[in-house]
């Protein structure tokens, strides 16, 4: 993370955000520069959507066109919690269409034209909009608002924000970091030549096991020890191994030679 701390962009943000951390310009210009990206996405979004309703609306009548606007407006006038769109409804049609088509085994018998097929589609998506559930099997829920219980979509900002922590978070999980940083130096500073010291061996499946020895050198974060035998009436032995270890796994303890 440190490698980013002074990083001002957005990537660099990002980067010290899944860490938990805060960069060297705080949380609020952290959060500044994260809420402004997300006005640029959203305005990115209208751009492409408005395009694609374009494209998408050239390829209907001005009878399906009336019909979707219509069935827009209905659904809205009634303050529903989940607003309809065109271009959510034309996408649907359009889909529906094409199923006709290309999947004629999901058309049902009383259906007599790809037309009736798309609108009764444009139906089912439209109640699922306003119930939170289809009558059959799920479908176009990327159509859905993103904050819609059923929708398979997630928006720009949505996705900034499930790798951006709350601020009090962050600040929160950096005064962890910076604790665990003062220990780790403490420890290091405490840790000497001649001391007695624990650590411990993992042994999965089984529990993991206490080692005793003496420091014979440390050298940065690491320290070597002679291994001394835990005996079964409590002494100590000394034996021929030596270990290095991280000083920071290591625990002080009182000198066990006699």
């Amino acid at each position: 993370m440190a490698r980013h701390s002074g990083n001002t962009k957005l990537n660099g943000y990002i980067a010290v955000m899944k860490w938990g951390g805060v960069t060297k310009t705080g949380v609020s210009a952290m959060k500044k520069t994260v809420n402004e990206y997300k006005k640029v996405i959203r305005e990115r979004r209208k751009i492409q959507e408005a395009l694609l309703l374009e494209i998408e609306e050239k390829a209907l009548s001005q009878g399906v066109k009336d019909s979707l606007k219509k069935k827009v407006s209905e659904h809205n006038a009634k303050d529903p919690k989940y607003r309809a769109t065109t271009r959510m409804l034309t996408a649907c049609y359009n889909r529906g269409l094409a199923a006709y088509q290309n999947n004629p085994g999901s058309v049902r018998g009383n259906v007599s034209s790809p037309q009736q097929w798309a609108m009764a589609r444009v139906n089912g998506l439209l109640r699922a909009l306003r119930t939170g559930k289809f009558k059959r099997t799920a479908y176009d829920t990327d159509l859905l608002p993103s904050n819609h219980p059923l929708s398979s979509k997630k928006n720009a900002t949505q996705v900034i924000e499930e790798i951006n922590v709350s601020t009090e978070e962050a600040e929160a999980l950096a005064e962890v970091e910076m604790n665990s940083a003062r220990s780790e130096k403490a420890a290091k500073g405490s840790i000497k030549v001649g001391d007695a010291v624990s650590w411990s061996i993992n042994k999965d499946p089984d529990p993991p096991s206490t080692v005793h020895g003496i420091v014979t050198s440390v050298n940065d974060d690491e320290a070597t020890m002679m291994v001394w035998a835990i005996m079964e009436d409590g002494s100590h032995q000394k034996t021929d191994r030596s270990v290095r270890q991280s000083i920071s796994k290591l625990r002080k303890i009182k000198d066990f030679r006699s």
